[in-house]
């Protein structure tokens, strides 16, 4: 059976995206760098505790605290970051897209395009809430807004 998809592309289908290769392609360099961020938030809080049972709190009190409180953020908004990065590089959002799928490929139309993509060129698969994401690097993935399915169910996809 043949399945279309019509769809905007939004700053949520980039969110997908973005978190589908962290947790896919980039998992093991996510988890390391996680774990260095945990060790650097650890070690100012260490220095506050300190400080505060010796009563000697300074600028290097205040110096851990603001880098332990920015790490935070930034583990928080990760993939926002990442997102607007995208953004700002060129990957544009907000254009309304079409994409058939046959059996042996499945074509992409916008207002500029159309491509036609193979599945064997998929690394790997994700699954959100509302969007599915092929995962086809480590720095590229295509988002699908379930929503948007023309024909069929999510579940016969």
């Amino acid at each position: 059976m043949n399945y279309t998809i019509q769809m905007t592309y939004d700053n949520n289908a980039i969110m997908a995206m973005v978190k589908a290769v962290r947790k896919t392609m980039r998992a093991k360099f996510d988890g390391r760098k996680k774990y260095a961020i945990a060790a650097v938030i650890a070690m100012g809080l260490a220095v506050l505790i300190k400080d505060i049972v010796t009563k000697s709190i300074g600028v290097a009190t205040f110096t851990a605290v603001a880098c332990s409180a920015v790490l935070v953020i930034y583990i928080l908004s990760e993939d926002k970051i990442t997102a607007r990065r995208s953004r700002k590089n060129g990957n544009e959002y907000g254009f309304a897209l079409r994409v058939d799928f046959g059996e042996e490929v499945y074509t992409s139309t916008t207002e500029m395009a159309q491509i036609d993509w193979k599945y064997s060129d998929i690394v790997a698969l994700a699954k959100t809430d509302s969007y599915i994401v092929f995962v086809l690097g480590e720095s590229q993935a295509q988002a699908f807004d379930m929503n948007g399915l023309k024909e069929g169910t999510a579940e016969q996809f």
